[in-house]
């Protein structure tokens, strides 16, 4: 009596994919203070972006701000050891 046949892998049905998820733009997601702080080339790092605001060194919106994850808008004003900056998105 023969054994069973071999499966042929090109004759089995592809697996179901999903459809791809709708694309999401980065600049519709909210930044982070320490985040914005590194966009603009403030900070070399995430630990110190951190650190600056932690000192007491970033200004938002005309006041002082030391929380690092602190959500930015669009037209928030930032200022960093006297220099000023504009988030755009």
């Amino acid at each position: 009596m023969p054994g069973p046949k071999p499966k042929n892998p090109a004759a089995r049905p592809a697996p179901a994919t999903p459809p791809p998820a709708p694309a999401k733009n980065r600049h519709d997601e909210p930044i982070t203070l320490a985040q914005f702080l590194k966009v603009v080339q403030v900070a070399d790092t995430g630990g110190h972006a951190k650190a600056l605001v932690r000192e007491g060194r970033a200004w938002v919106n005309g006041e002082a701000d030391n929380r690092p994850g602190r959500k930015l808008e669009k037209g928030d004003v930032v200022v960093i050891d006297g220099k000023t900056f504009t988030v755009d998105r």
